[in-house]
């Protein structure tokens, strides 16, 4: 019954890392455990075959657990692999992932491991109500108040005490959501989401100029206004002061990052990511990329195949990823905005000789796309996933007619549970 204190032991951890047992013939899932651990959990839910619990006690250990670094470790919720050791934690996802998808591949996963486990993150987005700035607790809206976070890096972190202090110390006259910050080589953007338009900018005026007598670096600062509950950036940006982009090296490619431009939140990770793309093809390729947002793979693509089309629905993302070009002198590249489902059928017969890559959101790719892959016969798709399980979703709609020849894991998110894919699937022979 709910509230009860059961004893189980955690046989393993599925795909949401959670760790499994059974008690009383029913499944039972309890977050922040290991396999081969013997734990004490409160059941918080129950169902006639399935029992979600609480863990209260760890009775045996996994050898391997640690103590988290963070303070903030059980109240947050975010860092759940802090338990491990980073390269132990990577382990663990290779072999789960492997059993994950053992019935549509059976060879080695690769792993790629991050430089830095701690203090990575070039992005974060910190949640501000009644005063208080953090992190909202999982599957919660209450914040955690937070002095520093241990997966952002040392600038965001710098820029949370400023802010934390500034909104102490001000009267705010208008109602901030969040504060988002990117930061490359000191540099940083602040945009700060607000409910509603701010008319009055004094108070936003003075925020700049108690940041500029904290930095030397430019920075820039932006306004964001949204009500939608579901995602933190609303379509009403207004700058305010200085930089309207960073500068960012990567692979060799010079890129200007807006506040709303996707860019991976670890740098050195998303290299290792796009060398191994650039890995699967050739000089004589012709590729078309779906889902691809301001062009940063599909420029550095570009750089090696013999011509390049990137699809991105997101106007902006295009608008970008055309600068990039311009700025890269990629004249084998094309950039269209639309929708890729609709998009890619345009192409003809074209596309039959093309290398497709995908990097979809985490929803991952509608089954228009999927059937045009089926339909047209692409010899070779590269997928790029940050999400497991649409990953195998679309990997097992194709199954009859394509073949996993690779599967690899790169530590995007070290000491999260978060994992990014790179997929690699060929056209079966007989088909």
């Amino acid at each position: 019954m709910i509230g009860d204190i059961i004893e189980v032991d955690i046989l393993e951890l599925n795909i949401q890392f959670e760790g499994v047992g059974f008690y009383n013939n029913k499944k039972v899932c309890v977050k922040n455990v290991l396999p081969g651990e013997k734990v004490k959990a409160k059941i918080i839910f129950e169902k006639p075959n399935f029992v979600s619990a609480k863990l209260v006690e760890i009775i045996v250990k996994n050898p391997l657990r640690i103590e988290p670094k963070c303070k903030y470790y059980n109240i947050c919720g975010g860092c759940t692999l802090q338990i491990l050791e980073p390269k132990d934690a990577l382990k663990l996802k290779g072999e789960i992932i492997k059993k994950y998808f053992s019935s549509l591949f059976g060879g080695e996963v690769k792993l790629f491991e991050s430089k830095n486990s701690f203090f990575y993150r070039n992005k974060i987005a910190f949640a501000v109500e009644n005063g208080v700035v953090g992190l909202r607790q999982e599957n919660s809206k209450k914040i955690v108040e937070i002095d520093t976070c241990s997966i952002a890096n040392k600038r965001v972190n710098e820029l949370l005490l400023i802010l934390k202090k500034w909104v102490r110390n001000n009267n705010i006259n208008f109602d901030i959501k969040y504060f988002v910050i990117r930061e490359f080589s000191y540099s940083f953007i602040l945009t700060i989401i607000c409910k509603n338009k701010v008319k009055d900018l004094k108070t936003v005026n003075e925020l700049v100029a108690f940041l500029k007598n904290n930095f030397k670096e430019p920075f820039g600062v932006f306004l964001n206004y949204n009500l939608n509950e579901k995602e933190i950036f609303g379509k009403d940006w207004q700058h305010i002061y200085g930089l309207k982009g960073l500068d960012v090296k990567l692979c060799n490619l010079n890129v200007n990052i807006h506040p709303y431009s996707f860019l991976q939140v670890n740098y050195y990770t998303a290299e290792k990511l796009y060398e191994r793309v650039l890995n699967y093809i050739s000089s004589d390729d012709f590729i078309v990329e779906g889902y691809s947002g301001a062009g940063i793979l599909s420029s550095l693509m570009a750089k090696k195949a013999k011509k390049v089309c990137s699809i991105e629905i997101n106007k902006n993302a295009t608008m970008d990823a055309n600068i990039l070009k311009e700025n890269n002198n990629l004249i084998n590249l094309c950039n269209i905005n639309g929708d890729f489902s609709k998009v890619i059928k345009d192409f003809g017969e074209d596309i039959r000789n093309a290398v497709v890559v995908l990097d979809p959101p985490q929803s991952g790719c509608q089954k228009e796309v999927l059937n045009c892959l089926i339909e047209n016969k692409i010899k070779k798709v590269i997928y790029i996933s940050c999400n497991p399980y649409t990953l195998k979703q679309n990997v097992y709609y194709l199954k009859n007619y394509y073949e996993v020849k690779n599967l690899e894991l790169f530590d995007m998110f070290p000491n999260t549970s978060h994992i990014e894919s790179l997929c690699v699937l060929e056209r079966k022979e007989k088909y």
